[in-house]
């Protein structure tokens, strides 16, 4: 099948084209030490011997990569450290961007450049990791989500046992980095070969032709507003890309979707104020980014319940506001015409008190609700977020007894019901979790569950995910 995919990336940053269903390591970019001195002889050094880099350095100074050279008098300088400015300046080349001047900035440590290098990829923070390093309580906080996400994801492995957080990182680290997760940036059409890792594009027209990435397909800035071309294509990562490419034109039959995020064109998102925080932190991102396709966002900060939407309160009821009138769930979802409902509810029937077996048995009646006011409607359910550690307790939570492990329970019988009723879940419970099994202080607004800006960038990228495994390819 022949496609043509008329994008509208303007102004857009780190939009996600999902072209196959595998996820393999992101496609990774970092900077160098000190200014970027171009030298002809720089293919050899004297001050690589004993790096365990060695080959990588060589590699990656190689004309054609014209992202990292040494500093003019035949020395690379291994192990000098990585000042922010070096690492803006890696990605500024590796994606095919005017290169900034540089100036002097303070040298980062491993896990700050962690944080910087898993930011600009876009990998999703691991706060529960599945191992953890031996010097894992060094880590700081607010940096453990972001080093585990380069471990899990391949980009890192730190000494094999530890991370090394506070020791500064280095030049060797970064072109080491780099070759474990590129391997070639492309400036003019290709056919045939075959890459392992990842690859950037970085200038127009290119084509790509009967060839399988196992890496990622990384368009850069130098694309412009111009187009590129895939071919027989089989990428088994992720197409991304960082700028306003007007067209993409695909020759194959790859997948109805465009992007992870047209997946949610013409959804509705229903919840409580946990949904409501999120719809805040998309609607505010989608002023520079596609975030969600054109989702919409139904919900009601005044503590809704599924007992609410089931129709069992009576007098007490909490309606949705919608056009200015007290609505049903199942009236607003028909009357906004969506193709799919994402619910997350039930977090307030926990606080007030009401059973797991009695919000079960409400949730599949809210459900059959919605199914028979709009039966072509499919209907997703979102399993809650933890709440953090803390055993504080807002005035509204009047279940002494509420807190993480009652949360587990529920998630438990919520997928069990939708096993059985036959309808798909995403779980935004168990990748938002750290070591205590519950939310991380740094991810929450208001020290009990409702989530920031940082974890509410979480729950799009797994939303993202979950889009991708089930395009239609």
């Amino acid at each position: 099948m022949n496609k043509k995919i008329s994008t509208c990336f303007h102004k857009m940053t780190k939009v996600v084209l999902v072209m196959a269903i595998l996820l393999t390591t992101s496609a990774f970019v970092l900077p160098s030490q000190m200014p970027l001195i171009s030298n002809d002889n720089d293919s050899v050094y004297t001050d690589i011997e004993d790096s365990y880099a060695k080959g990588a350095i060589i590699a990656w100074s190689a004309p054609e990569f014209d992202v990292l050279k040494g500093y003019g008098n035949g020395l690379f300088g291994p192990r000098d450290n990585i000042r922010e400015i070096d690492l803006n300046i890696i990605f500024d080349k590796l994606l095919g961007k005017p290169v900034r001047d540089w100036e002097n900035s303070d040298a980062l440590t491993r896990e700050q450049a962690a944080k910087a290098i898993a930011v600009e990829l876009g990998l999703i923070p691991v706060a529960s990791p599945l191992e953890r390093y031996g010097d894992h309580t060094q880590i700081a906080p607010e940096y453990r989500p972001y080093v585990y996400a380069l471990k899990e994801s391949g980009i890192q492995k730190g000494d094999g046992t530890n991370y090394l957080p506070k020791t500064p990182f280095t030049r060797e680290a970064i072109i080491q980095t780099l070759s474990n997760s590129i391997d070639a940036l492309i400036d003019r059409s290709e056919s045939e070969p075959n890459y392992e890792k990842s690859i950037i594009i970085r200038k127009a027209g290119v084509v790509l032709k009967d060839m399988v990435v196992k890496g990622d397909v990384i368009i850069g800035y130098g694309i412009g507003e111009n187009d590129f071309t895939l071919d027989n294509v089989n990428i088994e990562g992720r197409l991304i890309t960082f700028d306003n490419v007007n067209e993409i034109n695909i020759t194959q039959n790859q997948t109805d979707y465009a992007t992870p995020n047209d997946y949610f064109n013409n959804s509705v998102f229903v919840g409580d104020s946990i949904i409501a925080g999120i719809a805040q932190y998309v609607i505010s991102e989608r002023g520079t980014a596609n975030v969600l396709g054109d989702a919409k966002f139904l919900s009601e900060i005044n503590g809704i319940r599924v007992a609410d939407c089931a129709g069992d309160m009576g007098a007490n009821t909490i309606y949705f506001g919608y056009r200015g009138e007290e609505r049903t769930i199942e009236y607003c979802v028909t009357e906004m015409g969506v193709s799919k409902v994402f619910i997350m509810l039930g977090m307030n029937d926990l606080t007030g008190g009401f059973s797991i077996v009695q919000t079960i048995e409400r949730y599949c009646r809210v459900i059959d609700k919605i199914n028979a006011a709009a039966p072509n409607v499919e209907v997703i359910i979102l399993l809650n977020t933890p709440k953090v550690a803390g055993a504080w307790l807002p005035w509204y939570c009047t279940n002494e007894n509420f807190n993480n492990t009652l949360i587990d329970e529920y998630i438990a019988d919520l997928i069990s019901m939708c096993t059985a009723r036959g309808m798909k879940y995403v779980d935004l419970n168990s990748h938002l979790k750290n070591d205590q099994n519950a939310l991380p202080n740094e991810w929450c607004r208001d020290d009990f569950v409702h989530l920031n800006d940082s974890s509410s960038a979480v729950i799009v990228k797994l939303l993202q995910e979950f889009a991708k495994q089930n395009m239609n390819y």
